[in-house]
């Protein structure tokens, strides 16, 4: 099986993607998937998406100024996980309404904020 296609122009279809990542969300909350595959995706390795989003803090971290942060393409908060007890404010956005449900279901901290905003115009 391919997993990578090269010189080859695709058409990505807004829906479509925005259909998949709202599946994946309801999978996370129905408690299907774990906390970081709905968003870093790898169904064969459950442990692969923990491992990369460890790498991914602690190669971006250092470099973080943890007063304000703005979080495009959040998912379900995973930097929010990182950063709420840190930074003075933390806005979360992303396209799929369901993946913001799920990030508002996990976090109450008044300093944590996140907001549906389609992108749909960045895609075509």
């Amino acid at each position: 099986m391919e997993t990578r296609i090269y010189s080859k122009t695709l058409t990505i279809q807004y829906d479509d993607v925005k259909s998949f990542y709202d599946k994946r969300a309801k999978e996370f909350s129905s408690g299907l998937l774990p906390k970081y595959t709905c968003t870093l995706l790898n169904d064969t390795d459950s442990h692969y998406a923990e491992k990369w989003h460890d790498f991914e803090v602690n190669t971006i971290k250092p470099y973080l100024n943890c007063g304000k942060i703005l979080d495009i393409g959040c998912g379900i908060g995973r930097w929010a996980d990182v950063l709420a007890n840190e930074c003075i404010s933390y806005c979360g956005i992303d396209f799929s309404k369901t993946m913001i449900e799920a990030a508002k279901q996990r976090f109450s901290q008044k300093n944590i904020n996140f907001f549906n905003i389609r992108f749909k115009i960045f895609l075509n």
